[in-house]
């Protein structure tokens, strides 16, 4: 995949403090075409794709956004979401606006924790981009997979 101009804006749409104050590049250097493919590559060896893991994240950010700041148990996650007022754009300029939610995540076998947002889920599932090494809210595909019991 070719860096167009399309993808030049969106990458610059996710330097720190364009869209949010951190960005969704974190200390990573490469394009966001190397990342796309360097991740790719990594569900490809496991026999994955963003759609399953996509999917399995929807089911639980639904659930922690409908509980409207409670807790719920979905399988054998804990989810809440915190929301904020306002609302964010896709870096790749798509519509529509993205809730300001954190979505935070227990795996109750393990105790294991993660949190990402709803513009998260929507770049892994309409960009296939899981956000830059040292970005706040990057998870390897391998190991979010793994916490999500897909693997």
């Amino acid at each position: 995949m070719e860096q167009s101009p399309q993808l030049k804006l969106a990458q610059e749409n996710m330097r720190a403090g364009a869209i949010t104050k951190e960005g969704f590049l974190g200390n990573d250097t490469r394009s966001i075409v190397e990342i796309i493919q360097s991740d790719e590559a990594q569900l490809q060896r496991l026999g994955l794709t963003h759609k399953k893991i996509a999917e399995k994240m929807l089911v639980l950010t639904e659930a922690a956004l409908d509980a409207m700041g409670g807790i719920v148990v979905v399988g054998n996650y804990r989810v809440s979401a915190l929301e904020v007022q306002g609302s964010l754009p896709c870096p790749f300029a798509h519509p529509p606006l993205y809730s300001k939610a954190i979505v935070d995540v227990e795996r109750l076998d393990t105790q294991k924790k993660l949190r990402w947002t709803p513009l998260s889920l929507h770049l892994i599932a309409g960009h296939n981009f899981y956000q830059g090494r040292g970005s706040y809210f990057r998870h390897e595909p391998k190991d979010l997979a793994e916490f999500l019991g897909i693997i």
